[in-house]
């Protein structure tokens, strides 16, 4: 993912396609559906088109378990690739179900088990609801996700996400 991360940021899209593509293809054979889940979200969030196939297995509903480990993991990857999909629509009610399903991801994870997680998840929140021109609703989240981080020593990660 880094060296893909690396390639777009030097302007390189083909060449961070690739390197996901690679990945792609051995994660296939060797079924380990996390990095595959983890690959399909770098390419949605470097831009870089997914199959209509796969696009389509994102943007269905799902329920995330909170108690299966790498399961729950997975599918709270292909959840943040959903609502990324749907916040990019240029559909009004694919980027309101963008909103809801954010949410609805944020309120699942329990943020002193897992307080990167759930950062993350409401960052994920604030990204949506501006997506939907919701700018008051993305202000307000963002302050309470900005007091967070503060609280559990991670000011960065509003910068390293383009919020601040």
């Amino acid at each position: 993912m880094i060296g893909a991360r690396v390639k777009a940021a030097q302007g390189d899209q083909l060449a961070a396609a690739d390197r996901l593509a690679a990945g792609a293809q051995a994660a296939t054979p060797l079924r380990l559906p996390r990095l595959t889940a983890r690959i399909n979200n770098e390419r949605i969030r470097l831009s870089i088109e997914l199959p209509s196939a796969v696009c389509a297995g994102l943007r269905s509903p799902r329920t995330i378990s909170v108690d299966d480990g790498i399961a729950t993991l997975t599918a709270e990857l292909d959840e943040d690739s959903a609502v990324r999909l749907l916040a990019a629509s240029d559909s009004e009610g694919e980027r309101e179900q963008a909103c809801c399903r954010a949410a609805g991801l944020a309120a699942g994870i329990d943020g002193e088990r897992r307080p990167l997680a759930a950062l993350q998840a409401h960052l994920l929140l604030v990204e949506t609801l501006a997506a939907a021109g919701r700018s008051v609703d993305a202000s307000d989240e963002q302050a309470r996700v900005s007091a967070r981080c503060a609280e559990v020593g991670l000011p960065r990660l509003l910068i390293d996400a383009g919020l601040t």
